[in-house]
């Protein structure tokens, strides 16, 4: 009888740890989650006032481009061209180190046999969250961006979702370029 007891008691202690871990995983994932979307606000913003300093729009500053699976080298792009393209800032971003808490492994599907470092893996995408068979990934964890042409101008909106799927980081960054 007493042995029961105890394996009850057992029992009821590592329910209550996975479910307190649990919490615990979420609100670390969370803090990458808004670490991440405001290292990206903070980055377009040092940017664009590099593009101000280097002489306005036709100023070029570098960005990071694919050259193959796992090489990258920076290019120097216009910064009222393509320097702020939502694809453009998803490889850059990719390059600068900033990795999707949600996506923690590269799936073999994704990376060409291990040649190529995967845009999955990014905690930047460009476009707009969306839900696939890897649910819940591509819906929390990523900061999207996308290029937005508005009757002042073209602006960034710059979005992600933390892990309850529900609380939405939402910011704009006009480009005045």
């Amino acid at each position: 009888m007493e042995l029961m007891i105890v394996i009850v008691i057992i029992g009821i202690l590592a329910a209550v740890g996975v479910v307190a871990f649990n919490g615990y995983i979420a609100v670390a994932k969370n803090a990458v989650i808004k670490s991440n979307h405001q290292e990206v606000l903070e980055i377009i913003q040092l940017d664009i006032a590099q593009c101000y300093l280097l002489g306005g729009a036709n100023a070029k500053i570098e960005r990071y481009q694919r050259t193959g699976g796992k090489t990258f080298q920076k290019r120097k792009q216009r910064c009222r061209g393509s320097a702020f393209g939502a694809g453009v800032l998803q490889i850059h971003f990719l390059v600068l180190g900033l990795r999707d808490p949600v996506i923690l492994d590269y799936i073999p599907d994704w990376t060409n046999n291990g040649r190529t470092l995967p845009n999955d893996h990014g905690a930047v995408y460009a476009g707009v969250p969306f839900k696939t068979k890897w649910y819940p990934a591509y819906w929390v964890g990523k900061t999207y961006i996308r290029d937005e042409h508005t009757s002042t101008g073209k602006r960034l909106k710059i979005q992600a979702y933390l892990m309850d799927e529900k609380t939405l980081l939402l910011d704009y960054i006009e480009l005045p370029f």
